[in-house]
């Protein structure tokens, strides 16, 4: 250990790190006021448009897409930068300032609430579209109620870690207490919950939807009847926006939370060293990670919604929503529901 004067148990000592807000922080501010305001319009157009006679009320998708929204803003608040201090009283202050603030744990508790969310919406859609007919009987709204119930207190179990292995150590300073097994398997375990199930089950249920409605478009391409005919373009429309909506979910997750993953389970298991946790390129990948949830699904949204664009541009000019579509939900939340309902037996039996 360092050399360091040890501090009173009453020391009120609180000294700011010399370059307490980086150039960097900058750019992660406007990121995060991104985050913000994006998330919050996906919120407020959800539950305007939910709430119209002709968008149908609240649906349990649209209660999944505002609680994903909901943990993503909160994420971004969470992320806003708090001053970084070298030393810190050894005193309930301190030690929440080094086991809530320092290391974020509220932003990692509503990150992995984002995570758990979109894998929810994933599942939900899969049922949607491969087993229309048991959706319509699982899928209810206690059911969306006890989804989020079980991810918010898993979010809070899984980082309950980090407030009980942060303290302020005897010089004022906040440390981590470190045991290789236990970091180890710790390790392990994060990678599996945080990174790689949730991946596993996006990519399995979103390539299952994609086949059945492609699938579901060419067996409708052959009738003759002008209104399957129009449903079927319609479908191959839904599946081209649903294609797109997966790639760049499924791309930004990979391309934003990989490395945090990666560098953090390197490091638990021993291959990275402390003072890699302290680099500029730790700091830079754990941003990603936190911008992932809090700013990357409104970007998605407008990328491949162009009914989203329009529904922000409306809300902008102060003029009136158009209530006959569902700015966030139509590339399949909605009428995709009632294409598969006349697939959904062909579907079924061949899954």
């Amino acid at each position: 250990m360092a050399n360091c004067t040890v501090l009173s148990n009453t020391s009120e000592q609180w000294t700011l790190i010399g370059d307490s807000f980086p150039p960097f922080d900058y750019i992660l501010c406007l990121l995060i006021v991104i985050g913000i305001v994006g998330n919050s319009l996906v919120i407020f157009i959800k539950i305007r448009h939910g709430g119209s006679r002709s968008g149908g009320g609240v649906t349990e998708t649209n209660r999944l897409v505002i609680g994903l929204a909901t943990a993503d803003l909160l994420t971004a608040v969470f992320l806003l930068p708090v001053p970084e201090y070298v030393n810190v009283p050894r005193n309930a202050a301190g030690e929440f300032y080094c086991r809530v603030l320092e290391p974020r744990t509220l932003a990692w508790i509503c990150l992995i609430a984002s995570v758990y969310t979109l894998t929810t919406i994933s599942v939900e859609r899969f049922l949607a579209v491969v087993y229309p007919y048991y959706y319509r009987i699982w899928v209810k709204k206690h059911h969306v109620k006890y989804s989020f119930l079980a991810i918010w207190i898993s979010a809070f179990v899984i980082n309950i870690y980090i407030i009980a292995f942060n303290t302020v150590d005897e010089c004022g300073r906040c440390d981590s207490i470190y045991i290789p097994t236990r970091s180890r398997v710790n390790g392990v375990f994060i990678f599996l919950i945080e990174f790689l199930g949730p991946l596993f089950i996006m990519t399995y249920t979103s390539i299952r939807a994609m086949c059945v409605l492609r699938r579901s478009a060419v067996k409708d391409a052959d009738e003759s009847s002008r209104s399957v005919r129009r449903q079927s373009t319609q479908l191959e429309m839904l599946r081209r926006r649903f294609t797109k909506m997966f790639i760049f979910i499924f791309a930004s997750f990979m391309i934003l939370w990989t490395p945090d993953q990666l560098a953090f389970l390197l490091y638990n298991l021993g291959i990275l060293s402390d003072q890699f946790t302290q680099s500029g390129a730790y700091r830079f990948f754990l941003n990603l990670a936190f911008l992932n949830a809090a700013t990357a699904n409104p970007i998605v949204y407008s990328l491949c919604l162009p009914s989203f664009r329009q529904a922000v541009k409306d809300l902008l000019m102060c003029r009136g929503m158009q209530r006959s579509a569902d700015p966030l939900t139509d590339l399949s939340f909605s009428t995709e529901r009632r294409l598969t309902t006349s697939t959904g037996a062909t579907s079924t039996s061949k899954n």
